[in-house]
């Protein structure tokens, strides 16, 4: 047989196919801003097939970093992506629509100082299919954040294998909604697959779906005028509301007024309403963001801190037996050992407003606009996890300003 050399060191037997045009080299990326500040990393691979770059963002200027759609690239190839961390750390990356993840879940970046991650993929020519990611140095892992062009399902079926989705209302997937000419909402779908759609039959009562309410205006929202607005959700035949476990995350993308205490999304069940007796799920009052989750009164946990009514925030309220906590834009702000499980003897499921008894009328209407709710049950959700669902949704709200990663 033959033997071909092609240089010093390099000897090729056999038979060989190759095709398309290999770029080898190393090339340092550069980030720019998108129009929305976002920081952008782009790839040109005619530039190399090894791309270096730093996530120089700290403090409060940790960002989730685009990187986008490689351009340029080589049927047969493969791609390496040497991503290091500033010297704070803490920040994390979102991924263009043609990257796609092995395992459910895109990569994780460490979030330590000077931590670094070794991305490798192929490519198709079109497609960037990530095979390995390889942490170098640091200890501490934050997740990251789903395709930005995935409308979810792919981040929440590895998820769901072993956590439950009871319900999933997304105001930005505008086939979930059906309104009338005044764009009055009177049903929301649940994407959970459960069907436990929220819906509203009196006119007086629905809330208004707003094309730019959320996202800069870019985004959809349905807001809730905190008077009289409200949505039953059905069960979808199971017999128990999923929300009343010993292990509950909510996920919520939403803006609201910070003088108004209101019902977010669970049940309440007395005439006192939500905020004051019995019930679970996610409240406002004065500002702050609260999870309540007893049989009785005085038992809710909320943050310390109030938050602006111009701003977008996202919830997750997470019930983990007696360890309960709630983050607001990635950071911790509230947490409690010595709260109860989730309980009561209704099961109304409600959006807007406490349904108050058999004999009362609804309480505690939420003024504000919801984009998203995203609530998992009967299992506990890792932080990377959780990490992941935020920042899909920091991401695809425009909210990656605030969120810290």
């Amino acid at each position: 047989m033959p033997i071909i050399s092609t240089g010093p060191g390099l000897v090729i037997s056999g038979s060989v196919r190759l095709t398309g045009t290999l770029q080898q080299g190393f090339e340092t990326l550069s980030i720019e801003n998108n129009d929305h500040g976002a920081p952008v990393i782009n790839t040109d691979c005619n530039d190399g097939n090894v791309f270096t770059v730093t996530l120089t963002g700290s403090g409060p200027e940790r960002r989730i970093y685009d990187l986008e759609n490689p351009t340029n690239l080589k049927r047969g190839g493969t791609y390496r992506w040497i991503i290091k961390q500033g010297a704070e750390g803490g920040s994390d990356v979102a991924y263009g629509s043609n990257f796609y993840f092995a395992n459910g879940l895109p990569p994780a970046m460490i979030s330590s100082s000077a931590g670094v991650n070794v991305l490798e993929g192929i490519s198709d020519g079109t497609f960037v299919y990530l095979v390995s990611n390889t942490p170098m140095t640091g200890t501490v892992v934050s997740g990251s954040v789903a395709s930005k062009a995935d409308g979810g399902p792919y981040l929440f079926d590895e998820i769901r294998n072993t956590v439950d989705l009871a319900f999933w209302f997304d105001a930005a997937d505008l086939d979930t909604i059906t309104k009338d000419g005044s764009d009055l909402v009177a049903d929301w779908a649940d994407k959970s697959g459960y069907n436990r759609d929220a819906a509203q039959s009196n006119g007086t009562e629905k809330p208004t779906y707003v094309a730019d309410a959320m996202a800069g205006g870019q985004l959809p929202g349905i807001t809730f005028n905190g008077s009289d607005n409200m949505m039953y959700v059905g069960t979808g035949g199971v017999d128990d509301v999923p929300m009343q476990h010993d292990f509950v995350t909510y996920f919520i993308v939403m803006r609201f007024d910070d003088t108004n205490d209101g019902h977010i999304v669970g049940v309440g069940s007395s005439a006192d309403g939500y905020l004051e007796s019995y019930g679970f799920g996610m409240y406002t009052e004065s500002g702050k963001i609260g999870m309540k989750s007893i049989s009785g009164t005085g038992t809710a946990l909320k943050t310390g801190a109030t938050f602006n009514d111009d701003a977008t925030v996202i919830v997750r309220g997470q019930l983990i037996e007696r360890n309960h906590a709630i983050f607001i834009n990635g950071d911790v702000e509230a947490t409690a050992t010595t709260l109860s499980n989730a309980h009561t003897a209704y099961d109304t499921a409600t959006i807007g407003a406490s349904d108050g008894d058999n004999s009362a009328s609804p309480v505690d209407f939420f003024a504000g606009t919801i984009g998203e709710i995203i609530i998992f049950s009967g299992g506990i959700l890792t932080d990377e996890q959780c990490r992941s669902i935020e920042k899909y949704l920091a991401v695809k709200w425009n909210a990656t300003e605030t969120y810290r990663a």
